[in-house]
C-alpha cells in the first residue's frame, strides 16, 4: 500500500511541514527529502487510518509473540558509509542506499519497539560499524540492563 498511497512517516511529515516544503524555503531543505514528504500530499484519511489499523494489528501481535522477554539484535544499519559523491550523482542509487540505511531501524519503529545501539568495531575499510539491541514497547529497562552487559563485552572485545 505504501508505494501506491503513501506512507504513515510521509503523511505525518507532511502534516508537521506543509507549510516548509510548499512554500520559499522548500529551496533550502535537500529536494529528496521535499519530494518524500509531498508524496503524501493526496493520500486519501481512509488510506492513513487502514495504514494505522494494520501498523497497530501487526504491532499487538509482534509484542504477543516477543512475550516481554525477547530481545532482537542486528547491525544497525545493513552496510557501512557509501559514497556521498555517488549518492548525490544518482537519485535512484540515493533512494536504494536510503531505504538499505534505514531499513534495521524502521523495523522498530513502525512496531513502537524500544531500541539502543552502540559501536561495536569496524569493516574491512575501518569505517564504523554499531549493533542496534531492541525490545518490545516498555521493556525499557530490561532493554538498557542487557545492553549495559553487552556493550561492555562487546567493546572489550573491538578494543
Amino acid at each position: 500500500m505504501s508505494a501506491r498511497r503513501g506512507t504513515i512517516v510521509s503523511a505525518e511529515a507532511y502534516a508537521v511541514h506543509k507549510e516548509r516544503v510548499e512554500g520559499p524555503d522548500a529551496n533550502k531543505i535537500d529536494p529528496r527529502v521535499v519530494r518524500r514528504i509531498l508524496n503524501a500530499r493526496n493520500m486519501a484519511m481512509v488510506d492513513y487510518i487502514a495504514a494505522m489499523l494494520a501498523r497497530q494489528r501487526i504491532m499487538h501481535e509482534m509484542t504477543e509473540q516477543m512475550h516481554g522477554r525477547v530481545l532482537v539484535a542486528m547491525p544497525t544499519v545493513a552496510h557501512t558509509a557509501p559514497s556521498i559523491a555517488d549518492l548525490e550523482a544518482d537519485d535512484d542509487l540515493f533512494a536504494r542506499i536510503n531505504l538499505k540505511t534505514l531499513r534495521n531501524t524502521m523495523m522498530g519503529n513502525y512496531l513502537g519497539w524500544c531500541g539502543v545501539t552502540f559501536p561495536n568495531g569496524t569493516d574491512d575499510a575501518g569505517l564504523p560499524t554499531a549493533i542496534l539491541l531492541s525490545g518490545a514497547p516498555g521493556a525499557d529497562e530490561q532493554l538498557l540492563s542487557l545492553a549495559l552487559t553487552a556493550e561492555s563485552v562487546i567493546r572489550d572485545d573491538t578494543d
